[in-house]
């Protein structure tokens, strides 16, 4: 399985750091309900909420994305929703309103981490099948991040194209990476 390289995220964060665009975060670690969740204690830690994902075959195995309602409460915190402005997508705004305590937490330099844990103790593991306590080695922990929508007012990527010269689009197979 591929590891994913980090260092282009540290040297983000660092950028933002240094120009005064980051200077907190939260962390998030939401109290999961529903059939696919289970709380267990993970190594020294208890009362921690399990839920079922799956690995992408179709992405080297990564898994599935965060959870929807924790990711918007995640971006409200960060700037990335602004529940009092008039403009941009009414629906969004609508939530927010909902999301009150992630409005309050919300300054112009405060990023997000959204921690999940999961049941990775092989193909098809529920998290009521793991045992109490439960070794770390057999949950997953996933994260996203959200940096402050002042570290990034208008975008910006963070990868470039792996073929040179290839144009906008690619077709598969066409030519070989050049990294």
């Amino acid at each position: 399985m591929p590891r994913f390289d980090f260092a282009r995220t540290v040297e983000f964060f660092d950028t933002a750091v240094a120009a005064g665009d980051l200077e907190d975060g939260l962390i998030l670690i939401p109290l999961l309900k529903g059939s696919a969740v289970a709380e267990r204690t993970i190594g020294a830690y208890p009362g921690l909420r399990v839920l079922e994902r799956t690995r992408r075959t179709d992405r080297d195995q990564v898994f599935f994305g965060s959870p929807p309602r924790q990711r918007l409460a995640m971006e409200i915190i960060s700037g990335g929703v602004d529940p009092t402005s008039a403009t941009g997508d009414a629906r969004l705004r609508e939530l927010s309103e909902l999301y009150t305590h992630a409005a309050e937490l919300h300054t112009p330099t405060r990023g997000a981490m959204l921690l999940t844990f999961a049941a990775d103790a092989g193909v098809g593991t529920r998290p009521e099948n793991l045992p109490d306590p439960v070794a770390p080695s057999d949950v997953a922990t996933l994260f996203s991040l959200a940096f402050p929508k002042k570290a990034t007012p208008t975008g910006r990527i963070g990868f470039k194209a792996r073929i040179t010269g290839g144009g906008a689009i690619i077709p598969r197979g066409s030519a070989a990476p050049t990294d």
